[in-house]
């Protein structure tokens, strides 16, 4: 394998590290590595002549990762926190009633099967895993940019997650509306949602954003009289992919944009966000 290294190929590497494997991606060439709990608890000294070939191989293999200078470990199952994609997910689902029974699912001992069941009973399995592959993709990206490893593929990987041939076909935005906090300067704001906003089109997860925009409500083209928020911003993303991608990166709260993000949003009050996508001609 050489650079770039292929996202999905990564994704599919963090998919074995949560489940217990030691992954690993060789820094230069893009190679990925991942082994077993049983090949990584064998010890040099067992390498006799009684040992199967698939563990002698296994482990000489082991040896020259983790030996390398090159080689650095992918997240584990720690730092991926299965069980928190679980609890994202329950909390996305639109259908109360599922989503309760989800909620109610992962609460206690048995929680991983209990949710197994649900998603396969209540025909939400893909959706599940579609949903998981996404916060991987954001793993993913997060690491590579962290660790200047040039990485391809996010814009195909998303298509295949949305499962749809015109998925990156229009542009994806999110309104924000909301107050300051008071004493908040609105200059001091909009530098540090700058900063957030950077931050996360260096990751791959947002197309760009406008400036910080003081509502007008003293003109008759101001009609909404149910809202009174004050200021706007509005973000805009590549695709649905993009976006979802985005939105795992935030609730997995990691890396340095996760300290700017929450000091970004405790300065605002009464948030309410309102996403669309833009129609194609002949939709």
């Amino acid at each position: 394998m050489v650079l770039p290294v292929e996202l999905s190929k990564v994704a599919e590497a963090l998919d074995f590290a949560a489940s217990g494997c030691a992954a690993f991606i060789d820094r230069k060439t893009g190679e990925l590595a991942w082994f077993t709990d049983e090949e990584s608890y064998v010890d040099d000294t067992e390498l006799a002549d009684d040992l199967p070939d698939w563990m002698a191989e296994a482990a000489a293999d082991l040896r020259r990762v983790t030996e390398s200078e090159d080689f650095i470990p992918l997240p584990d199952k720690v730092e991926i926190h299965e069980y928190g994609l679980m609890e994202e997910y329950c909390l996305s689902v639109a259908d109360d009633r599922l989503g309760g029974m989800l909620r109610d699912a992962i609460r206690g001992r048995g929680a991983f099967r209990r949710f197994k069941d649900i998603v396969t009973r209540e025909g939400v399995r893909d959706d599940w895993f579609e949903f998981r592959h996404r916060a991987l993709l954001a793993v993913a990206v997060e690491f590579l940019t962290a660790n200047d490893i040039p990485f391809t593929g996010l814009e195909q990987a998303g298509g295949a997650v949305d499962g749809s041939e015109n998925a990156a076909a229009a542009m994806f935005h999110m309104l924000s509306c909301f107050d300051l906090a008071p004493g908040v300067d609105a200059g001091a704001f909009q530098a540090e949602y700058m900063e957030f906003v950077e931050e996360m089109r260096r990751l791959g997860l947002v197309e760009g954003t406008g400036p910080l925009s003081r509502r007008q409500s003293d003109t008759p083209m101001d009609t909404d009289e149910e809202r009174g928020h004050q200021y706007f911003l509005l973000m805009t993303f590549r695709d649905r992919a993009q976006v979802d991608a985005a939105y795992a990166h935030i609730q997995a709260h990691r890396g340095p944009g996760d300290a700017i993000h929450k000091s970004v949003y405790g300065k605002v009050r009464n948030a309410v966000f309102t996403c669309w996508q833009d129609i194609e001609p002949g939709e």
